[in-house]
């Protein structure tokens, strides 16, 4: 029992005595409320996308920063995992990953996402520990050791030469010499080993214990460290030299170490029960994180297992029973209330006053359970129950060993601060001070001298502390707004105080009271003022930042949208400007025009702050009073290069199936068809603060451009029409701005195969053909309906012909034959007509027509038209001619009229059968 006292005393003082100067922490804690598969974390891998793998006890977690993916084993696949008990984890140079269980080794299918068993010799392979290079992957059993190589793509078994019996697991591994091929590797039970994979010789090591060995770890010096159960830690140099041994007998407090890791030049000690210890081999000194009970921004819990230090160069600890915790150094810390009288925090979160004495200690007055003390050097709270159940709201010195508290609605105490104690000041009789105090109103009190304090509240009053005299400053002008008036700054001989609508100066000597800016109405009301090194004053009011120049009267907008609300406004000593919003807390750097967003992962929670402005100690440090707690800002706060975060796609699921592997194999460009039913696509980004909260703009680009804003890292796209679009996005930054936007993902969405191209060519083709058939069956159909007719017109010629020669007498045959020499003679005659035959065969027009009429029942005109479209069927053969020479040589002195008599005898103009012939 007195050990265990003893061991938690040490615990304690050694919390106190690093806390003031040792970093905060911002803890990430992922556990079984977050989907986890099992709360007792085996090991720790973050893969080349940023995913991070947690190995468990009961099963394989995948985190993509956002949602977990729990794998387990499943008799029935033959592709889950062989076991559920995780031993270790680890990616290869071609971004396989690799996953050792109690039932065997498995790599990891990303474009399946399944798991590959790894088998040799028709048996499961069983290891526990892995070494990688650039050329292959060495993996170690139970005396045994294989080899991965890339180049081949296959594994081979490795000689090991082991002395006598001893067949022990190699539990850890490390290249200690990659030149000359010498692997480091532990037994838990039978201490350390040299081995030599091009020979299979394995040799123990003389200078190490030969007890438990939990842990190994090369540190970058080139010193060995190791853990031994329940003995602490041991180090050695490369020649063998034990450099120090830390144990519970000096440093530590804690013997049993399970893991170490390197960071920053530092060793990270991982125990259980005790916390984390960072050891400082230079100074010889160390810190400890570990779980305060009271104080929700400790360590989540104090057992763990395993260490890891990823890319970004965030610590994540495996805990015992408690998940993965993520720890990232932040430069701020918010206090908030913990139970009366522990040391961790304020007896309430809410502060009202806060003041640092001569002796650096600060007194905080809290909303309604008293006064606080608080050593910067020890991070050590102390509570006064005597002055519980008050608000106080303003605190100021009163002589070496007492405060001054002011009291909200009660009035001026006079506070012990050895005793905690507590006596009534009056400062006025009992009217005065019910209308001082009383009337609802926060009194503040600041210093003249050691003598005489101004006190503000529904006017400026100055008590003389030896006369017992208060007196009423004078208002050198009407309309002074006095009421909610709080001390800006001052010197000597001035004092600067703001009042919700007006800036105010209080002259020392002259004790009188004057207003030098009266804001215009467009600014809005004052919630914060304080001024720079040049003499002028920022003001944050409900609508903005603003700066004020009493020389030039100038006012500058700095900003509106985002420091609208102000409340608390202070510089530190580099000069940056700290600014608390009625919903946030930013830093300000005016020659560089930077701001920087602070959330979270700084050490800063969901806040409101008070209308009060921040303490700014003499040692550089910032307190700033919020609704929720007070937030302390460490003077060396540093603003980095704010880069473009690293986004990438992550997954793409459609139709609830995985595609993302094939997507990004295919430049992240895919097509989808016009009925799909879902599509999601998940990202992830890569950054040093990988735990800040972040948005994200995701910009549909397409028919129509979209911007969606949200701080989900995956997005779903609904009903998207056919066609092509590009999602880009981009993410918020730390100063507030925005990322340059990145492309994300190409989706064609393809058409209904009747709304295809291909579909609607063959339609266009099937129409042409159609059309083509058509018209070559309408021609085809006239040809044959002209060639009927000049077959029935050379019929008919023909019969009449033979009627002819069978019918006409000597004499009329002579008649005819006369008649056609004539006719055929004066084809082209332009006199060639009715009274032209008449004439040449001295007969009558009447005689002509009857004569003709009885022998070819042919009237005379329509004789010679005959002739004439005979002639002109055997001139159209001659494509030489045009139709108005074929018309000539016819002996048609109109082409017009040709055409008309051409059609009426053979169903066709001219050209149409010229076409056809």
């Amino acid at each position: 029992m007195k050990k265990l006292l003893a061991i938690l005393l040490g615990l304690i003082l050694c919390i106190f005595s690093t806390q003031a100067v040792s970093p905060s922490y911002y803890f990430k804690q992922i556990s079984l409320k977050d989907g986890l598969s099992q709360s007792t974390v085996n090991c720790v891998l973050t893969d080349h996308q940023g995913v991070i793998w947690i190995g468990t006890n009961f099963g394989l977690n995948r985190f993509d920063r956002e949602r977990i993916v729990s794998y387990f084993y499943d008799k029935d696949n033959p592709c889950s995992i062989p076991g559920n008990d995780i031993l270790f984890l680890t990616e290869d140079r071609h971004s396989n990953i690799w996953i050792g269980t109690d039932k065997g080794l498995v790599r990891y299918d990303r474009r399946e996402d399944k798991f590959i068993r790894i088998v040799f010799a028709g048996l499961p392979l069983h290891v526990f520990s892995s070494v990688v290079t650039d050329d292959e992957v060495l993996f170690f059993g139970a005396g045994t050791a294989f080899r991965y190589a890339y180049a081949g793509n296959r594994i081979t078994v490795l000689p090991v030469d082991i002395p006598g019996r001893m067949t022990s697991a190699f539990t850890h591994a490390c290249m200690y010499d990659e030149k000359k091929q010498i692997v480091l590797l532990a037994c838990r039970r039978n201490g350390m080993w040299w081995y030599y994979p091009a020979s299979g010789k394995l040799e123990q090591v003389s200078f190490m214990p030969g007890k438990e060995i939990t842990s190994v770890c090369l540190a970058s010096s080139g010193d060995i460290w190791l853990s031994v159960y329940a003995d602490g830690v041991y180090c050695y140099t490369r020649e063998g030299r034990e450099r120090c041994h830390l144990h519970a007998g000096n440093l530590l407090n804690n013997d049993v170490v399970l893991d170490i890791k390197e960071k920053d030049g530092e060793l990270w000690f991982a125990t259980d029960g005790g916390g984390i210890y960072i050891y400082n081999a230079e100074k010889h000194s160390i810190r400890s994180i570990v779980h305060m009970p009271g104080d929700d921004n400790s360590l989540p819990v104090n057992s763990f297992g395993c260490l890891y230090s990823d890319q970004e160069n965030n610590m994540w600890a495996g805990s015992i029973r408690g998940g993965l915790i993520g720890m990232k150094e932040t430069y701020l810390h918010t206090y908030g209330d913990v139970p009366l009288n522990s040391t961790g925090g304020l007896s309430y979160k809410t502060v009202t006053g806060m003041y640092e004495d001569r002796d650096h200690i600060l007194w905080f007055g809290t909303d309604g359970d008293g006064i606080n003390r608080f050593d910067p050097q020890t991070g050590v709270f102390r509570h006064y129950p005597e002055t519980f159940d008050r608000k106080v709201v303003s605190v100021i010195d009163y002589g070496e060993k007492e405060l001054l508290l002011s009291v909200f609605s009660q009035g001026i105490y006079r506070f012990d601060k050895s005793s905690g104690r507590l006596r009534e000041y009056t400062v006025a009789d009992s009217e005065r001070s019910r209308r001082i105090f009383r009337a609802g109103l926060s009194v503040h009190l600041s210093r003249q001298d050691k003598d005489r304090f101004f006190l503000y509240s529904d006017s400026v009053y100055l008590y003389d502390q030896p006369a017992g005299r208060l007196k009423a400053i004078r208002c050198e002008e009407e309309g002074l707004v006095c009421s909610s008036l709080q001390k800006v700054s001052g010197n000597d001989s001035v004092t600067y105080l703001r009042s919700l609508l007006q800036l105010l100066e209080l002259d020392h000597r002259t004790h009188s009271l004057r207003a030098f800016f009266n804001p215009p109405d467009s600014l809005g009301q004052m919630g914060a003022v304080c001024p720079d090194k040049t003499g002028c004053f920022w003001i944050g009011t409900t609508t903005g930042l603003f700066r004020y120049d009493p020389a030039t009267r100038r006012i500058v907008s700095i900003e509106e949208n985002r420091f609208a609300g102000t409340s608390s406004l202070g510089f530190d000593l580099q000069g940056r400007l700290w600014i608390g919003t009625h919903n946030g807390l930013y830093a300000y750097i005016p020659g560089k025009k930077k701001t920087v967003v602070f959330g979270e992962s700084d050490g800063v929670y969901a806040n409101e702050y008070l209308f009060k402005p921040p303490l700014l100690t003499t040692s550089g440090d910032l307190y700033m009073a919020g609704v929720n707690g007070l937030v302390y800002i460490r003077d060396n706060v540093p603003f980095p290069e704010d880069a473009d975060p690293s986004i990438s796609l992550l997954d793409v699921g459609l139709d609830g199936i995985s595609v993302g592997a094939a997507v990004i194999g295919n430049n992240n460009r895919l097509s989808i068809p016009w009925n799909y039913t879902s599509l999601n696509a998940h990202i992830i980004v890569r950054e040093n603060d990988l735990m800040r909260k972040k948005l994200f703009r995701y910009y549909v680009r397409g028919d129509q451009e979209e911007m969606i804003e949200r701080s989900s890292r995956a997005i779903s796209f609904h009903a998207l029409s056919v066609g092509e679009y590009h999602i880009w996005v981009s993410c918020s930054k730390r100063n507030g701005d925005w990322s340059t936007p990145v492309e994300l993902l190409s989706i064609t969405v393809t058409p209904p195969w009747w709304k295809t191209t291909g579909f609607f060519a063959l339609l266009l083709l099937v129409i042409l053909g159609g059309s083509v058939w058509t018209a070559w069956s309408v021609v085809k159909k006239k040809e044959l309906k002209m060639a009927l007719t000049i077959q029935e017109h050379e019929r008919k010629t023909y019969e009449d012909k033979l009627h002819f020669l069978i019918n006409l007498s000597p004499a009329d045959e002579l008649f005819m034959q006369k008649l056609n020499d004539l006719i055929s003679r004066n084809l082209t005659n332009p006199d060639l007509d009715v009274q032209f035959v008449a004439t040449q065969m001295a007969m009558s027009r009447a005689s002509l027509y009857n004569k003709l009429k009885q022998l070819a029942d042919i009237s005379i005109g329509d004789y010679i038209n005959k002739f004439k479209m005979e002639e002109a069927v055997r001139l159209l053969a001659d494509k030489g001619l045009s139709i108005q020479e074929v018309s000539e040589k016819a002996g048609f002195s109109h082409q017009r009229y040709f055409s008309t008599v051409f059609k009426q005898m053979y169903g066709v103009t001219p050209s149409q059968y010229r076409q056809d012939l």
